[in-house]
Parts: structure tokens; sequence; C-alpha cells
């Protein structure tokens, strides 16, 4: 029924509504879920839906598509209801999710009326929707922007929270460390006095009482010596 050639990679729409992809897989254009390249036409069988604490989690329900548009490096799909999805490169917010991360499943672009058209290029994409009132729309993408920019800030207060926790246990534990180790030293110091110094003790005079042999050659020296003398 409909087919886009993007930049490295092509989509096919058949007639029932369902999603074929080939060519390069790099930064998750074909929405197969990873990075790896097709050298034939794959179903895209999945989609992926963002919690409020920024997790992106797989989801099997996939619903019919109208139109599909292959930019460079990225991809937007447009279904049945008028609901618009992207997937691929995130660069200059192509994708419209409002966060940094890339998809590599489809992704519905929320904050939208209903679209009839969609198209992707280089470093944008464009949507055409039925005739809606621009201060609705307007209104609806300024309450999706202070809701991104709301669960922004509450991630940012619990990671800093977190942080100033992880650091009062660190200094906590290094205290513990410290009076621990004045402790041990304490107890060193209490319980072992330091050693006395090594004085040598003189050599102990031996009686010639206990080695008779020995004082009788002795005694016959000192004869023969004052002999020698007169």
């Amino acid at each position: 029924v409909s087919i886009s050639a993007g930049g490295a990679h092509s989509l096919l729409l058949d007639h029932v509504g369902t999603v074929w992809s080939h060519g390069k897989g790099h930064n998750g254009r074909l929405g197969l879920g990873h990075v790896e390249s097709r050298h034939l036409p794959t179903q895209v069988c999945s989609t992926c839906w963002t919690d409020v604490q920024g997790v992106i989690h797989e989801a099997r329900a996939v619903p019919r598509f109208a139109a599909v548009s292959a930019g460079y490096d990225h991809s937007v799909l447009l279904d049945s209801t008028g609901r618009v999805f992207s997937f691929g490169a995130r660069e200059s917010g192509k994708l419209g999710m409002g966060d940094g991360a890339q998809r590599f499943l489809p992704a519905q672009v929320m904050g939208l009326p209903k679209a009839c058209a969609v198209s992707a290029g280089h470093f944008h994409t464009m949507v055409l929707v039925r005739g809606v009132e621009a201060d609705v729309y307007h209104r609806q993408f300024i309450e999706a922007a202070n809701r991104l920019s709301a669960e922004e800030e509450s991630r940012q207060r619990r990671w800093e929270e977190e942080n100033a926790r992880r650091r009062a246990q660190m200094v906590a534990y290094q205290q513990q460390q410290a009076a621990s180790m004045a402790r041990y030293q304490q107890i060193q110091q209490t319980s072992y006095p330091p050693p006395r110094p090594y004085v040598p003790t003189p050599p102990m005079a031996v009686p010639h009482a206990v080695y008779p042999q020995y004082s009788q050659q002795q005694q016959q020296q000192q004869q023969q010596q004052q002999q020698q003398l007169q």
C-alpha cells in the first residue's frame, strides 16, 4: 500500500496495516528493538511506552497503521486512529518525545491531536492534523511540556536526595572507622606497655672448681713462666 525510503533503510506498509522494515538498523531506525541490520523485510511487531519515572517499557499491542515515512535515521508511523509513532535517532528532538532518549521500538508522540499525514525529514518531523483550534492544541502542548518538566524535576530531586544520603552514609562510615581505630590504639597502649631497652648482661665468671682439669693446666703454665723468669 505504501513504501518510504530513508537514508539507509526502507519502510513498507501492507494492506492489513502491518509495517515491515529492512536496511541499516543503526539508532533503532527499523523499529525492531535492536540496532542490527536486516537484508529482508521484517515485521514491526512491538511498540513501547514510557512511565512517569522515565522508564521505557515494551508493549506487544501493535495498532493498524495507515501511513509510514522514513527519515534519514528515524521513522514515523501513523495509525488508523490518527496517533503518531516515532522511533530511531533522537538528534534535534525529531522524535517529538520531549526527552533525550532514543527509541528502538515505535513510541507514541503524546500531546498531538488526531493526525492525517506524517513526514520525516533529515533533522525534523512534520505532522498534518485535522481541523483543530490553535489554542486547544497550544494548551495541550503546554500541559504536556509542564508534565514532562515536573517529571524531570522530580527525577532530579530524587537523584540529589539519593546522592546526599549516600554521602551521609560515607561520612558516618569514615567516622566509625576513625573511632574504631582510636579505641584499638588505646587498648594497645593500656594492655601492652612499651618494651624496655635491651641491656646486655656481663659474662658470668666460672669458678675453677667446676673445671678441675683446666685449673691444673693453668697452674702448670704459671709455674713454667715463673721458672723462665728466674
